[in-house]
């Protein structure tokens, strides 16, 4: 292969180096150059004329060869007295390489590879020869922007060819050990794992994928692409690793800039959706999967009216394409349909996206919740309403309850002074009484009212804000609504331990009792044995906070219902059954202690009200908690006198429903002592105590049962069969207290 004119390094000079074979015999041996930082040069042939071939960077080279690492006169091939062809070294900054051995001199055979600088490798022999494949690859693999790399596992040398070689060669006057400084530009956070990748493949199939940066002579990091796979020697070890390598800078960027556009995208708090022109969806940002439901990987590629408008087919993107394109900013209210069914109505502004000609690529898609918005505006109107009402509600307190006070006080003088007379007016006295009472029940609702718009209004510091134990006030609330509970529902308790919480007993007994008679009172009486009230305590140790529900199995509300419970004077029950200050009065209370009320309902299935608390001290450490009792009885103030006595030394949790303690021990609660009623509805004792003998078998050992009459022959045979103390009631509560004491298991145990 002749050579023609060829590229003198990286400048714009050029040097004729002649036709090497003019005029000589065909087939006379030379260099044929099969790696290099100029790509044209791959695949050139330098015929040995004369004598011999310099190989450098300088003018006076005959191949010149534009290499960071090879010097102006590297290496001299010349012929020998005797004929033989021998490279020699010519005093070279990085020295030259014969066949990877560093050589002063050395006596070339064809085939045989000369390698120089950083990026350089010559092979030497007749034309024709070996080497037109390789030339081949490597013209191809430089056309292509890909170079070659080498590991030497002997050595740990790293070399690059190609595109790839000559960006590292840049700026690299010393090579000394080349594969050294080849190596120190690898980035820090790079080196050590690509080494430690290297060494660790093993067998002929072993294969490497890795990107890693390269420092560039300017300073800069390029990103490299290396792809290999590892030559084995006869006894099988890896000898070396070869493969391409691409320089990926520009990918690298490009797929940073999409993921910072993506997070800017992302961090918008409207829904973002790109239209190309063919009418599917090029991209779909976060806030429109939270608004929409559906993800981006499902939202691109298809067209927005099959996910948002199915009853209108293509309609939306049609529109919003055919305004973009004619250049209008469409700006309109949209009903679209959410991926879970349900409809969301948005604000849709449409823009045209061009390129820097001003071209329309595409269209985008801002997407506003109005639902939202609306939302907002309701919050804000009546958060305007609430302060016109506590500015109001104090001066009609003081207004209202001066001539209230009267009143109340006549009403009362009246009926005192009339009851004097009441033998003289006859049955005319039992028409005036009735009369006077309502008179007396209306005046009393009006001092409520008046009572409740004064605990709105007034902005003073509360004096009682805890700690109080939040499962004691739910238990208050529990027995003062029994009444209202007994006969429309179950009262569910799983009160599991919490901290104390931030509010004082009074207060917080007021919401929890307002939240649990609407909960009875949206249930029909009638029908206990099908419906609940659950009354739930847990604790989110990562917030801090004290979580209480109290949920219903009643009529449930529906959205628009749900959203204005809290609002002032709105209520669903019957005229004269209600003010409607209830919730509002709870909502005010709640959040003036720093927590939060919420509800969620559902028509026909039911109301959660969850309350929120701050907590105000950490439950007890595991090594110092206190031994736990569980009080099985069915009547409440049993329960509830077994509970106050007990709790003074031990954590008690009392239920007076049997299947409640069942649930509670099937979901994994452990108690140290049981103290068991025998005769209660729905489950009797005895057959609660079989149960917990199978899922708790040591807590069937510490059991004391109480009973309110006598037992039967085969009870009493058992209950002595399996040593269980009894008592009967009434008994003396520090006789249950030594029971309970006596049966505890030691520290450690």
């Amino acid at each position: 292969m002749a050579s023609g004119d060829r590229a003198a390094g990286g400048d714009a000079t050029r040097v004729d180096l002649g036709p090497r074979g003019s005029g000589r015999e065909p087939g006379r041996p030379g260099l044929l150059v099969v790696a290099s930082t100029q790509p044209s040069l791959i695949g050139a042939f330098y015929e040995l004329s004369g004598d011999e071939l310099v190989v450098g960077r300088g003018a006076e080279a005959d191949v010149r060869m534009e290499d960071g690492g090879i010097s102006r006169r590297h290496t001299r091939v010349a012929t020998g007295p005797d004929g033989e062809v021998a490279a020699h070294d010519l005093g070279s900054t990085n020295g030259t390489f014969v066949n990877g051995v560093k050589v002063r001199s050395a006596v070339l055979a064809p085939g045989d590879r000369i390698q120089l600088g950083t990026a350089t490798e010559l092979l030497f022999g007749p034309p024709g020869q070996a080497g037109s494949e390789e030339v081949r690859l490597r013209q191809a693999l430089a056309a292509a922007g890909v170079g070659a790399w080498e590991w030497d596992a002997s050595t740990g040398h790293l070399t690059f060819s190609g595109s790839v070689a000559r960006e590292a060669a840049r700026g690299m006057e010393s090579t000394e050990p080349r594969q050294g400084e080849l190596w120190s530009r690898v980035h820090d956070a790079d080196r050590a794992p690509l080494q430690e990748r290297l060494r660790a493949l093993v067998g002929p199939e072993a294969r490497l994928e890795v990107e890693l940066r390269l420092r560039r002579a300017d300073g800069g990091w390029a990103w490299l692409a290396m792809r290999g796979e590892a030559f084995t020697g006869e006894a099988g070890q890896v000898i070396r690793v070869a493969g391409t390598v691409m320089d990926v800078t520009d990918r690298r960027r490009a797929e940073e800039e999409l993921r910072r556009q993506s997070r800017l995208l992302d961090s918008l708090s409207d829904g973002v959706m790109a239209v190309g022109l063919d009418g599917t969806i090029l991209d779909w940002n976060a806030r429109a999967t939270a608004m929409l439901g559906w993800t981006r990987a499902e939202a691109v590629g298809r067209r927005p009216g099959e996910l948002l408008t199915p009853d209108r087919k293509d309609e939306l993107g049609e529109a919003v394409l055919a305004r973009a394109a004619a250049g209008e900013r469409v700006a309109e209210e949209r009903l679209l349909r959410r991926k879970d069914g349900g409809d969301l109505a948005v604000e849709l502004v449409a823009v045209p996206l061009t390129d820097g000609d001003g071209h329309q690529m595409a269209c985008v898609a801002i997407l506003r919740d109005v639902d939202e918005r609306r939302r907002m505006l309701a919050r804000l109107q009546i958060s305007e309403r609430l302060a016109s009402l506590g500015t109001l509600s104090a001066g009609v307190a003081h207004e209202v309850n001066n001539p209230l006070a009267f009143v109340i006080a006549n009403l009362s003088w009246a009926k005192r002074r009339l009851a004097d007379h009441a033998a003289a007016l006859g049955p005319a006295w039992l028409e005036i009484e009735a009369s006077l009472a309502d008179c007396e029940e209306g005046a009393e609702r009006i001092r409520t009212i008046v009572q409740d718009l004064r605990t709105y209004a007034s902005g003073a510091p509360r004096t009682e804000a805890g700690p109080t134990d939040v499962v004691a006030v739910l238990e208050f609330a529990a027995r003062v609504a029994d009444g209202e509970v007994r006969q429309r529902a179950r009262l569910v308790r799983d009160l599991r331990p919490v901290p104390k919480v931030q509010g004082g007993h009074a207060r917080l007994g007021q919401v929890f009792l307002n939240l649990l008679v609407n909960a009875a009172q949206a249930i029909e009486p009638g029908h206990a044995d099908r419906n609940t009230i659950r009354l739930s305590t847990r604790h989110d140790e990562a917030a801090g906070r004290v979580l209480v529900e109290i949920e219903d199995t009643g009529a449930g509300m529906d959205r628009e219902t749900a959203a204005r419970v809290f609002d002032p004077f709105f209520t669903t029950k019957p005229v004269g059954s209600g003010t409607g200050l209830g919730l509002f009065i709870c909502h005010g209370i709640v959040t003036g202690l720093g927590g939060e009320i919420t509800v969620e309902s559902e028509p026909g299935r039911g109301t959660t009200f969850r309350v929120s608390l701050k907590a105000a001290v950490p439950l007890p450490a595991a090594g110092t908690a206190r031994p736990r009792v569980l009080v099985v009885d069915d009547e409440p103030l049993i329960c509830l006198s077994m509970q106050r006595d007990l709790s003074q030394q031990h954590e008690v949790v009392a239920c007076t429903d049997p299947r409640e303690a069942l649930r509670r021990i099937e979901g994994g609660e452990r108690f140290d002592v049981l103290v068991l009623d025998l005769a209660m509805p729905h489950m009797h004792g005895l057959a609660l105590l079989g149960r917990i003998r199978e899922l708790a078998p040591s807590l069937a050992e510490r059991v004391v049962v109480i009973h309110g009459g006598d037992l039967d022959q085969a009870t009493q045979d058992l209950l002595e069969s399996r040593a269980i103390h009894r008592l009967q009631k009434p008994f003396d509560l520090s006789r249950l207290s030594q029971l309970v004491a006596s049966m505890l298991p030691a520290a450690g145990d």
